[in-house]
């Protein structure tokens, strides 16, 4: 069926299918997380002013958010500290 060859001859036959797989992979996996084909020389798009507000504007919002949720995290530590420092009262049993 195959001619006789050295190892080297048989590694020469597989290389094409090796390289096929190898790049098929590469492109379902970029095809499944989304990614572009990099174009190197390509033009890349000037961010705009009003993207950069609105950029800037959620990044404020999150920060303020975040100031938010810290305080309320506090407030809940405040209150689990003093819950653990009362002393516990004594429970009252009603006879039946």
């Amino acid at each position: 069926m195959f001619p006789d060859l050295a190892w080297w001859g048989y590694a020469l036959y597989a290389l094409p299918a090796v390289a096929g797989f190898a790049l098929g992979a590469r492109w379902m996996r970029d095809r499944l997380l989304g990614r572009q084909p990099q174009h190197h020389g390509a033009v890349m798009p000037v961010p705009s002013a009003d993207r950069e507000d609105r950029v800037l504007e959620a990044i404020d919002a999150l920060r303020r958010e975040i100031s938010e949720l810290a305080e309320r995290q506090d407030f809940a530590e405040r209150l689990l500290a003093q819950r653990s420092q009362a002393p516990h009262a004594e429970e009252a049993h009603t006879p039946v």
